[in-house]
């Protein structure tokens, strides 16, 4: 009789689980798409909030640097496509060195441009902040203490 209410319960819970997820996953809008504008809108704002500027300064910041990312945007080029002969690869390389000398000269632009109201150490974030965060910031930190099942597998040798 109890081993019959345990293998019942189990199959009520086990509805419940499978039914449920599905009738969530019918509820959800669809994910909404940010314009290539809106983000750099957003991260315009973001940066201005890191940098904790007033009001004033933080609007002549923030259409300066939208600005500043429409032109780094431009400097950016692909690559040529197509099977990769010798001479493409020579040439991919070439537009490569390219891109990053414009990309250069464009931070060199807009340094003298942001200097005139930010502080070196404002200036610091603005031009070294990452694009997108790397692996590092994701890995687990195993020092003295580390909470992970296995650390020695986690663990760097020094």
């Amino acid at each position: 009789m109890m081993k019959t209410n345990y293998l019942f319960y189990a199959i009520v819970l086990a509805v419940f689980v499978c039914g449920g997820s599905r009738l969530s996953a019918q509820d959800r809008p669809a994910k909404e798409r940010f314009t290539p504008e809106h983000r750099m809108e957003i991260r315009a704002r973001h940066m201005q909030e890191r940098l904790m500027l007033d009001e004033k300064t933080g609007e002549k910041f923030v259409s300066l640097y939208k600005e500043y990312l429409r032109d780094l945007q431009d400097c950016r080029k692909e690559p040529l496509k197509g099977e990769l002969t010798d001479a493409r690869i020579k040439e991919n390389l070439k537009k490569e060195l390219e891109m990053k000398r414009s990309v250069i000269k464009t931070k060199e632009k807009y340094l003298d441009k942001f200097s005139k109201f930010l502080s070196a150490r404002q200036l610091e974030v603005v031009f070294k902040s990452p694009r997108r965060p790397s692996a590092r910031h994701f890995r687990p930190h195993c020092g003295p203490g580390c909470h992970h099942k296995e650390p020695w597998r986690h663990a760097v040798n020094r």
